[in-house]
């Protein structure tokens, strides 16, 4: 847990050394994401721009337009993987409603059935935090790779990760009340976030 609130602790500073231009490419990633064929590549740009910020790298108007480039299939990897599964997860809770329950099953098991897609998702949740960030730092982008490495990231420091998303959920929360953040940084500094946590996880894997 210490280790996820000192992560956060340095995307703050990080975002805030770098805060000018973050603003500027945080409100060019929302127009970009308006329309629907740059909508997963604008938001994977501002994630390498993230990256770059992590690493202490120069971060700029130019950086983000060649990530948009570079990165524009592979966005539309990722954002494909999460429409899959949001849609077998609301599929599946959606059919053992007991509004509808097709198969006929007693009620009172239907509960149980949809618990267990209610914590597949918040296991979906705590690795798809790690996706973005993999999807820069790997060479090897196919979906399976992507998702088996942000699972061993996961299994190695369950409570890094659990931290970490109520750490986002907090800012997501505070933010939709604010509403202006999401307009000007929240995304921005999210993405510095989630890369500097998944950067700290792969030091030790790194050093080896």
């Amino acid at each position: 847990m210490k280790d996820a609130l000192r992560v956060f602790a340095e995307a703050v500073r990080d975002t805030y050394d770098e805060l000018p231009v973050l603003v500027t490419l945080n409100v060019l990633a929302l127009l970009l994401v308006l329309p629907l064929v740059t909508a997963p590549p604008a938001v994977v740009a501002l994630w390498a721009v993230g990256n770059r910020v992590a690493r202490g790298e120069a971060v700029g108007a130019r950086e983000y337009w060649a990530a948009l480039r570079r990165h524009f299939g592979r966005a539309w990897l990722v954002a494909a993987l999460h429409a899959a599964v949001l849609l077998i997860l609301v599929s599946n809770l959606g059919f053992y409603h007991p509004a509808s329950n097709p198969l006929g099953l007693p009620d009172q098991l239907l509960p149980y059935i949809q618990g267990v897609f209610v914590g597949l998702a918040f296991v979906w949740l705590l690795l798809s935090q790690y996706l973005g960030p993999l999807l820069l730092e790997q060479e090897d982008t196919r979906a399976r790779v992507l998702l088996r490495n942000a699972a061993v990231l996961l299994i190695a420091r369950p409570g890094f990760a659990a931290t970490l998303l109520v750490l986002i959920l907090l800012v997501a929360l505070l933010s939709t009340l604010l509403t202006v953040p999401w307009l000007l940084i929240t995304p921005a500094f999210l993405a510095v976030l989630t890369n500097n946590a998944v950067l700290r996880l792969l030091a030790p894997h790194r050093e080896k």
